[in-house]
């Protein structure tokens, strides 16, 4: 109802011009008659009474006569309205997709957990266990830095999947979808986004009811060692690597683009200088080397190279 009173209000102003020109067209005419009378009164005072006949008024044009008619009919409010000012359109607030942020995190998830299940033999014989109690236990087990594993797995394999859940976030943000690595608020506020979204699947995938403590209960008491090494290091050091990878992207892949239309060349140079973006590409069923911020490499979507350089 708000926009339509808006709309309303937008067309009556100019119509209140309208009819206020039209009185005033009208009322001038009659103040100059009377005005008229008046000095013939006073003339024929000041001449002893000799009258003189008025002229005869000319007869009015054709184009005269119809705005006479016009002025008629306005007066009367037979005129039409003036035309109403197109409605404001609202544009829609373009949020978070979060349907697609959560859909692709889960998938992101399953596959997590689906490797770990397919690959560590401990973590399913956990599974035979009372789920619950189990990962309540292993919750409460949290304590300390290390959680015993190496330096690859928390330096190296943690902060990649906090950039993965990031970089996740991001292509489902119209905000921050089509940034590129640049000093300016627009793009750090985007990634600070997705940074707190990968603290919250870190939290998830660490503690939470799909977790390495539920599946695998990880930190249970005499099982293995769960501490605060992951919590931190996978949404910070990701966020490091995700701008890492915005500035790859934005310094050289796009240089290497510029330079050679050889498809193995874009491929390699987009997809492996990228790893967790392509990763993230292909939760939303992308090809590895797609960006939202240029074309394909296929056919005429491919970027030309530019010799000028």
């Amino acid at each position: 109802m708000s926009s339509n009173i808006i709309a309303d209000h937008r067309a009556g102003a100019p119509l209140i011009f309208r009819l206020l020109g039209i009185l005033l067209i009208l009322v001038t005419p009659c103040l100059a008659g009377e005005s008229h009378e008046e000095q013939a009164a006073d003339q024929s005072k000041n001449t002893a009474g000799l009258e003189t006949p008025d002229p005869p008024m000319p007869a009015l044009t054709a184009m005269e006569s119809k705005n006479s008619a016009d002025d008629s009919d306005a007066a009367r409010g037979d005129l039409p309205p003036a035309a109403a000012a197109p409605p404001i359109k609202k544009v829609p607030r373009q949020g978070v997709r979060w349907g697609g942020v959560l859909s692709q995190s889960m998938l992101f998830l399953s596959v997590e957990q689906g490797y770990r299940l397919g690959t560590q033999p401990g973590t399913r014989e956990a599974l035979k266990g009372p789920f619950f109690e189990d990962w309540f236990e292993s919750v409460k087990a949290t304590h300390g830095w290390d959680d015993g594993d190496d330096f690859l797995a928390n330096y190296i394999g943690h902060p990649m999947q906090g950039s993965v859940t990031a970089f996740i976030f991001a292509q489902n943000d119209p905000k921050g979808i089509r940034q590129e690595f640049a000093w300016t608020s627009g793009y750090w506020n985007s990634r600070l986004k997705a940074t707190a979204w990968s603290a919250v699947y870190s939290t998830q995938f660490e503690l939470g009811i799909f977790s390495e403590a539920s599946i695998g209960n990880v930190g249970h008491f005499g099982k293995s060692e769960s501490g605060y090494v992951d919590l931190v290091m996978t949404p910070l050091a990701g966020l490091g690597w995700q701008v890492g990878e915005d500035a790859l992207d934005k310094y050289l892949i796009q240089r290497i683009e510029s330079w050679t239309k050889n498809r193995v060349v874009l491929i390699l140079a987009r997809g492996f200088l990228n790893p967790t973006r392509s990763f993230a590409n292909v939760m939303r069923i992308k090809v590895p080397w797609h960006r939202d911020t240029r074309p394909g490499i296929w056919g005429r979507n491919r970027p030309a190279p530019d010799r000028s350089q």
